[in-house]
């Protein structure tokens, strides 16, 4: 390697690990584990530039799976340069070295070195020279700090004739020693733990998050020496990428693959670009600008020197957009509801104004024009109710407004889906050519400025409310379902063709926006039932 990682810059980043006191166990041995391999990946190392000088700490399947070759500890390059191979004997046909007059074996002439062979062979030997004393200065540090954090107490020799650990123990001896011995993970333990392999990935997290979960699971199994085969790790992947929903169409270009390339660092490659492309697909204007957009739909920006700074900030703009969006809807919501109840206020005072001036009207006509032995004046009972009154629409099971029989006056719906009976004062208005129309229907259209303001200050759906008291949500029978009734509990029979088991009222968007042909009845009901 061209640079020498120092002494000093090994301890700085293997520094402050976390105790393990009062006694080694699983927690806080893997805890120490994870600080250690964290820390050593930082570091450049000419074998891989993703897990660094990691595995020096590692578990050798661990590396395995996540490199394609094994880690190789460097070699002792010498104190010098050597600029010249070992000396050839010249043989004869029988294979015997060849002697000179003095009897001595006579050797290849060695050619000379110019300028360019020797400055070569110079630059080679400093990179493995620079590798060699880099492991040294790392190996030493990671030793120092191992031997600082744990109890004498604990610390056993490979060596029988040797009490304690020794300087030319390998950092991955000492961890596998500590873990044989005080971290194996329990049954109880590797039991949780095999659950979690094998539980539902969101697709509202992306695809990393998966990969790192199952790395995880396969770390803690493979300290519990029952670790999972590669094929096991892959079909698990698979499994769950599939069930997820999002990814069934670039399976089939996974399938298309040599059986040779389908491991699980390919597989890993392969959905983080699919996933890419997928973000690149939704987002290009941002994308162009170094962003990227998230599962919440928050712009998040790329490439952050800091990882922990940029995850901090992440996570605050997306509250932060929640929160705004939580407020908007708040104050939409009351503002609709502040205007509808002032519009129903408005409309029952101008019903009461409008009756009182219909039998005013109707009972000075009577007097005027009718005989009263004919005509009994009209009376409070031949009115409708406030209550049963429905302008601009129908009652609760009544005709539309509008569409009168023979003389009946149009307009009047009362509830229970019945007409108002017919009274003197809507015979009189039919006998006299329709006036009745000239001014019941006028109201019931609307056309009188509060009723058409109602309508217009009305939500888009009239009925929010849910028939069942949950927020269950199923992708082939819609958002106002039975209690218990989830798209994982759904009967086969009332199934669609394409069901998603994972598919719920957080991630119902995205599957709509991805193509899928999820029911969405009911799914403007956002309100419980208050019975």
């Amino acid at each position: 390697m061209d640079t020498l990682i120092t002494y000093d810059e090994a301890v700085a980043l293997v520094a402050n690990p976390p105790t393990l006191a009062p006694r080694s166990n699983f927690t806080n041995l893997r805890a120490l584990h994870c600080h250690l391999q964290r820390a050593l990946q930082r570091l450049v190392n000419p074998q891989t530039y993703v897990l660094g000088w990691s595995g020096l700490v590692m578990s050798r399947p661990m590396y395995q799976m996540l490199s394609t070759s094994p880690f190789r500890l460097p070699t002792d390059p010498g104190p010098q340069a050597v600029y010249y191979g070992a000396r050839v004997p010249i043989l004869d046909t029988a294979g015997n070295p060849v002697n000179d007059a003095t009897g001595n074996p006579t050797y290849v002439p060695i050619p000379a070195l110019d300028r360019a062979t020797q400055a070569s062979i110079d630059a080679n030997f400093l990179r493995e020279r620079n590798y060699w004393l880099s492991y040294k200065n790392i190996k030493r540090a990671c030793y120092n700090v191992l031997d600082e954090t744990i109890d004498d107490a604990f610390k056993f020799s490979p060596d029988p004739n040797l009490t304690g650990w020794n300087p030319s123990m390998e950092i991955n001896e000492i961890m596998e020693q500590m873990t044989t011995t005080y971290g194996r993970p329990t049954p109880t333990a590797l039991l949780q733990n095999d659950t979690l392999f094998r539980s539902p990935y969101s697709p509202i997290d992306a695809p990393e998050v998966l990969f790192r979960r199952i790395e995880d699971c396969q770390e803690i199994m493979t300290l519990g020496d029952d670790p999972y085969t590669p094929m096991q790790l892959l079909n698990n992947a698979i499994r769950l990428l599939l069930g997820c929903g999002l990814y069934q169409r670039d399976f089939e270009e996974w399938d298309r693959k040599a059986a040779a390339d389908k491991v699980w660092i390919n597989l890993k490659t392969f959905i983080q670009e699919v996933y890419q492309r997928r973000l690149n697909t939704t987002g290009n204007t941002s994308g162009q600008h170094g962003y990227v957009q998230n599962a919440f739909g928050v712009l998040a920006l790329e490439d952050s020197d800091d990882d922990e700074d940029a995850d901090v900030a992440t996570v605050i703009t997306q509250m932060a957009a929640l929160t705004t969006q939580s407020q908007l809807t708040a104050a939409s919501t009351a503002a609709t509801t502040s205007s509808v109840t002032a519009a129903i206020h408005q409309l029952n005072t101008n019903q009461q104004a409008m009756m009182q001036q219909m039998a005013t009207y109707a009972n000075a006509n009577t007097a005027r024009n009718m005989p009263a032995a004919q005509n009994p004046p009209l009376t409070h009972f031949n009115i409708p109710t406030i209550g049963s009154f429905q302008p601009g629409g129908n009652a609760q099971g009544g005709r539309r407004p509008g569409r009168g029989h023979g003389g009946r006056a149009p307009g009047i719906v009362v509830q229970g889906g019945h007409r108002a009976p017919r009274t003197p004062f809507a015979d009189y208005l039919a006998r006299q050519g329709g006036i009745g129309a000239s001014i019941v229907p006028a109201f019931v259209q609307g056309t009188m400025g509060v009723g058409a303001a109602a309508r217009n200050t009305a939500p888009m759906y009239s009925n929010i409310v849910k028939r069942y008291t949950n927020m269950n949500v199923c992708f082939s029978c819609g958002f106002d379902v039975e209690n218990g009734h989830t798209s994982r509990t759904c009967p086969q029979a009332w199934q669609r063709a394409n069901h998603q088991e994972a598919y719920n009222r957080s991630n119902a968007q995205q599957y709509i926006d991805a193509g899928y042909d999820a029911c969405t009845k009911a799914k403007h009901k956002t309100q419980l039932p208050t019975f």
